[in-house]
């Protein structure tokens, strides 16, 4: 048996913390900019390839839940709340890299990128109820931090 210290413990918590992709508080506001911005373009132009609700969706992404937005793709998360910059929702949506372009039916309007920029800077706010997710996919998620045999080493 393995005893941590309390340093040790709040040590872990803290890289867990810092590692793990954190969606910022819904307001009122914030949830009638998802619901109005948002949702409908992931409606409209993702569920179709990113919905939980498909055998294998593409990439291993969901966008149709909040749980499947939290943990992302195949490739790690898509956002990084309040980095629009670092997202690659965001980096898929502009076409800026010729390997990562979605939706693959077209660029969206500048002003509907604007939108989602918007949206993630302000932390990517969620208002959708967090349901479990279906997905039979099990993304390998992006290494971050020290794992926990690491940490109890340390």
């Amino acid at each position: 048996m393995v005893i941590a210290t309390k340093a040790q413990v709040a040590c872990l918590g803290l890289i867990y913390f810092a590692a793990t992709p954190v969606c910022a508080q819904t307001t009122p506001a914030a949830a009638e900019y998802f619901e109005k911005e948002i949702r409908p373009v992931f409606a409209d132009k993702c569920y179709g390839c990113h919905s939980s609700k498909l055998k294998s969706p593409m990439g291993g992404l969901a966008l149709d839940t909040k749980a499947g937005l939290k943990r992302g793709g195949n490739g790690g998360p898509v956002i990084i709340a309040g980095e629009p910059a670092s997202s690659r929702l965001l980096q898929a949506l502009t076409y800026k890299q010729t390997d990562l372009r979605m939706p693959l039916t077209g660029k969206l309007p500048d002003e509907k990128i604007a939108a989602f920029e918007k949206w993630i800077a302000a932390g990517a706010p969620d208002p959708r109820e967090d349901t479990k997710d279906t997905t039979n996919a099990a993304p390998a998620a992006a290494k971050r931090g020290m794992d926990v045999e690491t940490g109890r080493k340390w």
